[in-house]
Formats: C-alpha cells, sequence, structure tokens
C-alpha cells in the first residue's frame, strides 16, 4: 500500500501558506483602500479651498464628459483672471445710502479695483443673460425691498457675487477663443465694462460738466460683448435700489 502522508502533509502546508498570503493581501487591499480615500478627502479639500480662493475651476464639463483630457492639459488651459469681492461698504447722503462692493481683478501683472452696487451687478446680470441663457442659472442674489442694509444679507450678497463673477469669466472664456487667447485688462473690458475701472472718474468729470460725456464711452464691439456697444457711467442720481 503506498504511503501518501508526505505528498498530503505538504499539499497542506502549500495550502496555509496560499491562506496565509491571501490574508497578507486582503490586508494590503484593505490598506490600499484607506489610503485613496483619506487622499481623496484631502484632494477634496485642497479643491474647495482653491475654488474659495481661485473660483469655480473651468472646464469641468469637459473633464468630466472627456476621459481623454488630462489634469495637466486643463490646467494649462485656466483663466488668467482672479476676481475677489474682499469689502462692502456704505455709500450716499444720509437719505440715500447704499452698499457698493469692491471688486478686486487681476490678470497676471495687472490688478485693479471696480466699485459697484447691486443694480449694476443686476444690470450686467440681465445683459449677460441675453449673450449667454445658461447665466440665468448661476446664482444670484434677489432684490430686497427690506433689510437690504442689514449685515448679514450684505455678507451673503458680497460671496454670491464672487463667486458669480467667477462663474460668467470662466463660461466667458470657454465661449471665446480670442478671448481667452488674448487674457488683457483691456480685452476683459472690451467683453465686459462692467470692469471698467475708469467709469467712477468719468462719472465725476461729467458732474463737474466736463466736456467728455459720463453717459457712454464708445468701445470696439468684440464678438459675445456685453454692453460692448457703450460703456455706462454710474449715474449716483437715479439711484433705483440697492
Amino acid at each position: 500500500m503506498i504511503d501518501y502522508s508526505h505528498e498530503a502533509a505538504e499539499y497542506e502546508r502549500k495550502l496555509i501558506q496560499v491562506a496565509e498570503m491571501h490574508g497578507e493581501l486582503m490586508e494590503f487591499n484593505e490598506l490600499l483602500h484607506r489610503q485613496i480615500l483619506a487622499k481623496d478627502v484631502l484632494l477634496r479639500q485642497l479643491r474647495e479651498e482653491l475654488v474659495v480662493l481661485r473660483g469655480p475651476l473651468p472646464y469641468e464639463r469637459q473633464a468630466s464628459s472627456d476621459s481623454g483630457h488630462d489634469m495637466e492639459s486643463i490646467s494649462l488651459q485656466r483663466p488668467l483672471i482672479n476676481i475677489w469681492i474682499p469689502s462692502a461698504f456704505l455709500r450716499g447722503t444720509a437719505n440715500n445710502t447704499h452698499h457698493v462692493y469692491q471688486v478686486y481683478v487681476r490678470i497676471r501683472d495687472e490688478e485693479w479695483n471696480v466699485y459697484r452696487r447691486y443694480s449694476q451687478f443686476l444690470d450686467t446680470h440681465l445683459r449677460l443673460k441675453k449673450v449667454y441663457p445658461i447665466v440665468g442659472k448661476f446664482d444670484f442674489p434677489p432684490k430686497k425691498a427690506i433689510g437690504k442694509k442689514e449685515a448679514k444679507l450684505v455678507e451673503s450678497r458680497r460671496q454670491m457675487f464672487q463667486t458669480y463673477l467667477r462663474n460668467v469669466i470662466n463660461l466667458m472664456m470657454e465661449k471665446s477663443q480670442h478671448m481667452a487667447a488674448n487674457v488683457s485688462k483691456d480685452m476683459l473690458i472690451s467683453y465686459l465694462p462692467f470692469f471698467n475701472d475708469k467709469l467712477e472718474e468719468l462719472g465725476k468729470r461729467g458732474k463737474k460738466g466736463s466736456r467728455t460725456s459720463a453717459a457712454t464711452v464708445p468701445m470696439s464691439v468684440p464678438e459675445g460683448a456685453v454692453g460692448g456697444d457703450t460703456v455706462q457711467a454710474p449715474n449716483e442720481g437715479h439711484y433705483q435700489g440697492l
């Protein structure tokens, strides 16, 4: 009779080795999975911080629909227009005060501030919707008849305006290759006179009786420009709401 005890013992030993290797692989896989989840959480946190500082990331729709785009190529297409609204403050006389929002813009080495009230944001929003209907889906603070000067509402509007303008810039850079390829202060103003920092100066000259009209300043009209036919200077005497 043939004795297979040695082969059986060897087979049992190999089974134990395989079971141990399988257990180690399972532990390694679980460790790797936890590390990947931790990195995903970190990436989401970093992305949220970047969005807060820089604004919504552009070309997200293309990145999600086209797996061929890598993150490096997307980052190279990022617009170089940075927008912040760091503050809001009251202007006007005692009987007609309104909040003005400081809009800080930086394009490479160019940086400037513009100061806009709610009615100017709203006018730009309405013009944009005519050119880009999708803008109507962007969050935009509604008008308020009561409590519009409360600090909480002003702060909420400040944050919403900042995100709104960043979304608008991303959209326009996406829609206009000409604008994206020639990013500059003059180019931005030609597309969106809202960012013209000369409006306040023109308004002051107009009040002093200068021959240069503060109401309109002719400009070239690039394709896709919003209100580019004329730059409307702010009319402090006709306040239509905060």
